[in-house]
């Protein structure tokens, strides 16, 4: 059964669906784009329970939002669209493999309609604490414990669809914070959003990543090839 709720503007997140007692068959990480013109993308992990949290990213206008909510016995989700306090929601629909959806900023009266999919078991395995261990730079291969880099470089990928970068050459200071921003599947690649500067410039780039082993990570971007593992 769906209970009806009405949007508020409180700093608790809404939670609109009975949640069932038994296992959702809608668990597992789901994730796509925005339809429109607008560019953007969103993420959402949704546990046994059919408890949902996640990310959404609008590209055009500058803004990441934190996603709170439930998803119910028939795949409807309605969540809570936050950036600090609420401010909106994200509701729709998931099916068997694809989903469809929208989401309105009440306060800024902004809003679109977005489509994706479930993610495979491979992609979802990103989600883990990676440490870095190459770079492959044409035929030139670097290793972690060569004295160009700053020790213990890492990439964390999280469930809410947030995710840590720590990347830094010895040459540059090892003292720079780490990068954060929101990640996403997408068809073929991972697209990454580093905020940069505040969140107000961010930037998107298409990662394309492999697993060579449960161990290795790898992604190619722009003319390197990087490579993480989960234990060194």
């Amino acid at each position: 059964m769906v209970t009806v709720s009405v949007f508020n503007c409180s700093n608790e997140p809404a939670n609109n669906l009975a949640i069932s007692n038994t296992e959702s068959e809608f668990k597992g990480l789901w994730s796509g784009s925005f339809v429109q013109e607008e560019n953007g993308s969103w993420i959402v992990s949704v546990n046994e329970y059919g408890q949902l949290i996640g990310s959404l990213t609008s590209l055009e206008n500058n803004i990441i939002y934190n996603l709170e909510g439930s998803v119910d016995t028939d795949g409807m989700f309605q969540a809570t669209l936050i950036r600090d306090s609420a401010v909106g929601e994200f509701n729709g629909q998931l099916e068997e493999s694809s989903s469809y959806g929208s989401y309105y900023n009440e306060v800024d009266d902004r809003g679109g309609d977005v489509i994706g999919r479930k993610s495979t078991e491979t992609e979802s395995s990103v989600i883990d604490y990676w440490f870095y261990y190459s770079e492959l730079l044409g035929d030139y291969l670097t290793t972690y414990d060569n004295e160009r880099y700053c020790p213990e470089l890492f990439m964390e990928f999280r469930d809410d669809g947030t995710f840590l970068d720590y990347w830094s050459l010895s040459s540059s200071g090892c003292e720079e914070n780490q990068y954060t921003g929101t990640w996403s599947v997408q068809d073929g690649y991972y697209e990454l959003v580093y905020i940069e500067g505040g969140s107000n410039a961010l930037t998107a780039s298409d990662i394309y990543i492999i697993f060579t082993d449960d161990n290795t990570m790898q992604y190619d971007y722009v003319n390197a090839v990087y490579t993480y593992k989960r234990e060194l």
